[in-house]
Order: C-alpha cells, then structure tokens, then sequence
C-alpha cells in the first residue's frame, strides 16, 4: 500500500523494467515490476509519475498512462507517446530490460 509521508507526497516506488516495445508510430509501452506495487489498486486513467533521466544529468518527472496492471505478477504496463527529441524518446530508445524505474502515483 502507498504511505504518503506528512507533506503529502507519494513515496516513490522502485520499480524494474522487463518489457520495452513499440505500440506504432510514436507509441511505447513499457512494462515495469516490483514489490512496491503490492496493494496497489488500479482504476482505468490513472497516471503514473515516471522519473527519467535526461542527457543533461538528473531526473525529469514525466505522466504516463498506466494501460493494464497485473495483480499477479505486480506488473505496471504504461503507454508513452514518444517524439524525436524529447525526454520520453531518448529515454524508451535507451532503456534496457533490468533498468531501475522511479515512479510515483500522478496526484
């Protein structure tokens, strides 16, 4: 279950990424697993806060669409629409099966 700590902010989840593929023309879907998404409860819309890392150094927090959870496995399926040159794209085009994820809930 997601503990808020006392400012009320998400904590963030660490997550591992073992699916990385094109859905089409500028879409990605990434799948990403891990024990910090037990007792999470999934509701069609939600967004997830995926913290990518950019060229630069650092991180940059990006919404993605959560497209499916699977309870079983703990596995989060997120769909991103990617065009050449942004952070999303250059992080799917280098991201590789074993990465670490952080990703919090979108408020």
């Amino acid at each position: 279950m997601l503990v808020r700590p006392p400012c009320g902010a998400p904590v963030p989840w660490t997550l591992l990424l073992v699916a990385n593929r094109v859905l089409g023309p500028g879409m990605r879907r990434v799948s990403l697993v891990g024990d910090d998404l037990e007792g999470m409860v999934f509701r069609v819309g939600q967004r997830l806060l995926v913290n990518l890392p950019v060229e630069a150094g650092g991180d940059l927090s990006r919404p993605c669409r959560i497209a499916g959870f699977d309870r079983e496995e703990l596995r989060l399926d997120l769909d991103l629409a990617v065009s050449d040159g942004t952070p999303e794209a250059h992080w799917v085009s280098s991201a590789r099966i074993g990465d670490i994820v952080v990703a919090a809930p979108a408020p």
